[in-house]
């Protein structure tokens, strides 16, 4: 009896040490995590997701089947896209959330990655209509540099702090409600980095940062891209985790066969995919249940595939549901879990104790400041953050702006991340415009202008702009401006220009096709200017210098009509332009208009007296694949005092009147109408450039008025092809008027 004693004694006390133990191990597990309430008595499973662009889709559908068959996730471990639906799902997000949020996203703008037109202010929109090509670069003195990516990630960046809002201020990835961790790679030392703490969505962002297509992202003074570089199956990390069962997802795209190999993009992204499948096969072969979605012909950049990429993802889970079903729970079970999930997401802000900027040290914060909605600071709403973020990107100079929500005493803290160009702020920006116009037994007519600009940005506090723009081809050029803003927001400025060069116009005169008329001027000017919201402006300015012109070659009866001349200018100028187009090179919504009129005068030193204004207005709307436009432009001069020539109103070409040749058609007066349709007929990635197809009509002519004149019913009808690039919109066009047909290739202009 006293040793059945004793060894009740002992059992009891081992039990009580057992206890102690689990009970001590739950507790670690609570600070570790703040997740489990009690050891659970079943393995732990951890999910890993691969990486592979819009392939990575597929782990939408693989988390659905895993929900209908019950299957717990209790830790995830992701890479690349892989570590985007992670990360969401770690969040708390259910399966179905996620896939509305993909299923709705506007990948074409997350890929284009440039701020939507209607946040630009319209310094920012006429910028991009001036300089077409897209490529952006820098200048310092290492030389020329480019930006880190094609894009920047900022608007993905908006698209997941929206959706993880209510984590936002989980700074350890193990106190989400689903423990996770990130792979990226450190591009300086080429070595893989564990994300699993800080920011959630800088993390999921750094892990997708692709070389070349996605700026990399700097944490912790590392600059960071694509996890896939070097572990694109993550199973070791979800065992180190302290996963018992680990269920692999591989999406990894194959290598490219040889022909699909072709130019530098090819080469980068065959040794993107060369690299990140290393190792791959190995993890998955460790992992306890694989799942390979049959994604053969689906590329990285094939995101206008969602649903159909989701449900690929599906049926390679549902195959696999035979090894999956071990793992389920019951209903109950099952419900609880997620329950608990849902017990450990926070919850959406809905106000914040105070509005900051984080940015970098030139940058003054009272720009940031004023183009944040008040009620910021009184009541948070993601609508009115992501406005400001757009409207802070918007002037120009950073390269991407982010928020974020900080723990802070009470309410939390809204901050605003602004990150400055790496090329800045010594810019190099372009344009192309390019016409070849081929008519029927005449010769071909090339017309050709090229820009290039000096742009340095980050001028004192308010942040001025110089501009020195150089033109070669129908003009050669050299002009300056310097646009200085009033006040922190931009309203009022001034802008002081300079402007020289020689600008040679064909004429057609009878027979002569030859001729052309040739103007010199070297002229300054001072404008004073109101923004009106962010489309619109007026300005009103003066401008004098010194202009000469002469028909080339000169002869008697050319000098009748274009006459050889010098003389000093003087005049005044006012002008109005609103632009609400979503698009510079083929746009789909909104108008555009623009009212100028000038007037020279005797009173400021001018020669002579003369005055004309123009008009050009544009309208467009879209259902669909599908495009409406029209296009109104006209102009005139006052009776009072003929044009000089080489002030007339031109009209002609492809982007006028498309049946006659570029400037064909000249006098005091013009009138030109069009209307078209554009349907887009294909998307070319990553950044879904469109093709397009469809035509127009134009009518219209170029009169002269004091010559009691009438203006002619020239009409024309154009069939078209086009695509946007990052060079400007390119278009091939057929087109059939009364004096025949012409086939037209232009680059840089749209219809």
């Amino acid at each position: 009896m006293i040793l059945g004693a004793r060894r009740g004694i002992i059992i009891a006390g081992l039990a009580s040490l057992i206890v102690a133990s689990d009970a001590a191990d739950a507790a670690a597990q609570i600070g570790a995590a703040g997740q489990q309430t009690a050891r659970p008595d079943r393995p732990t499973i951890g999910l890993v997701l691969s990486g592979g662009g819009s392939r990575g889709l597929a782990h939408v559908g693989v988390l659905e089947v895993l929900e209908e068959l019950r299957v717990p996730v209790d830790l995830i471990a992701g890479t690349s896209m892989g570590a985007i639906v992670g990360g969401l799902y770690a969040s708390g997000l259910p399966a179905d959330s996620i896939r509305a949020l993909v299923a709705g996203a506007q990948w074409e703008a997350i890929l284009s990655d440039r701020p939507p037109r209607s946040a630009l202010d319209l310094a920012h929109r006429t910028r991009q209509r001036r300089y077409t090509v897209e490529i952006e670069a820098g200048l310092s003195g290492a030389g020329l540099t480019l930006p880190g990516g094609f894009i920047s990630g900022q608007e993905l960046g908006l698209l997941l702090r929206r959706a993880t809002l209510p984590v936002a201020a989980v700074e350890r990835f193990d106190r989400l409600p689903i423990p996770y961790a990130a792979v990226a790679t450190d591009i300086v030392r080429f070595e893989r980095v564990v994300l699993d703490e800080g920011d959630l969505v800088e993390a999921m962002r750094a892990s997708m940062a692709i070389p070349i297509a996605i700026a990399p992202v700097e944490i912790d003074g590392r600059l960071l891209v694509d996890g896939g570089l070097v572990d694109d199956l993550p199973v070791e990390l979800a065992r180190d985790m302290g996963a018992d069962v680990v269920i692999a997802v591989n999406v990894t795209p194959p290598l490219l066969e040889r022909e699909e190999i072709a130019g530098l993009v090819g080469i980068a992204q065959q040794v993107t995919r060369g690299l990140g499948l290393q190792g791959v096969d190995r993890q998955l072969a460790s992992a306890d249940v694989g799942i390979v979605p049959e994604l053969d012909d689906i590329g990285v950049f094939d995101f206008r595939r969602t649903e159909e990429i989701i449900g690929l993802g599906e049926a390679a889970a549902r195959s696999s549901s035979a090894a999956l079903v071990p793992w389920s729970l019951s209903e109950a079970a099952y419900a609880e879990h997620r329950a608990a999930l849902l017990r450990r997401r926070p919850g959406s802000p809905t106000s914040v104790s105070d509005v900051r900027i984080d940015g970098p040290d030139w940058f003054d914060d009272r720009i940031a400041l004023t183009r944040v909605d008040p009620r910021l600071s009184r009541v948070f709403s993601a609508e009115l953050a992501e406005d400001a973020v757009r409207h802070i990107h918007a002037t120009g100079e950073l390269e991407r702006v982010g928020y974020d929500i900080v723990p802070a005493t009470g309410a939390p803290a809204l901050v605003f991340d602004i990150h400055e160009k790496p090329h800045g702020p010594h810019l190099l920006l372009s344009r192309i415009d390019l016409v070849l116009d081929s008519a029927e037994e005449k010769p071909l007519q090339v017309a050709f202008d090229g820009v290039a600009a000096y742009v340095r940005t980050r001028i004192g506090a308010r942040s001025a702009i110089w501009r020195v723009e150089a033109e070669v081809g129908t003009t050669t050029a050299i002009g300056t401006a310097f646009r200085q803003p009033l006040d922190f927001a931009g309203r009022w400025f001034v802008e002081p220009s300079a402007h020289a060069g020689r600008i040679e116009r064909r004429v057609y005169l009878g027979e002569e096709s030859d001729v052309e008329y040739e103007t010199r001027r070297a002229i300054v000017g001072l404008d004073v200017g109101r923004t009106l919201g962010l489309s619109g402006e007026a300005r009103i300015g003066v401008r004098a210098g010194r202009e000469s012109s002469e028909p080339q070659p000169s002869t008697p009866a050319l000098i009748a009509r274009f006459p050889d001349e010098a003389e000093t200018t003087a005049e005044v100028r006012a002008s109005l332009v609103v632009d609400r187009v979503d698009a510079v090179g083929i746009p789909r919504r909104g108008i555009y208009a623009s009212l100028a009129g000038r007037a020279s005068r005797e009173e400021l030193g001018a020669e002579r007296n003369w005055a004309a204004a123009s008009l050009d207005l544009r309208a467009y709307g879209s259902r669909g694949r599908h495009t409406l436009f029209a296009r109104a432009m006209a102009g005139g001069s006052s009776p009072a005092q003929r044009l000089p020539a080489r002030e007339e109103f031109l009209a002609g070409g492809f982007g006028s009147l498309a049946g006659w040749s570029e400037g064909e058609l000249r006098g005091e007066a013009f009138g030109v109408a069009r209307v078209g349709w554009l349907a887009r007929v294909a998307e070319l990635p990553p950044a879904f450039r469109a093709v397009v197809a469809g035509g127009w009509a134009d009518a219209g002519d170029a009169w002269e008025p004091s010559l009691d004149e009438d203006p002619a019913a020239r009409v024309a009808v154009t069939a078209a092809l086009g695509v946007e690039s990052p060079i400007g919109p390119a278009f091939l066009a057929l087109t059939r008027a009364e004096d025949g047909g012409r086939v037209t290739f232009s680059i840089g202009r749209s219809p």
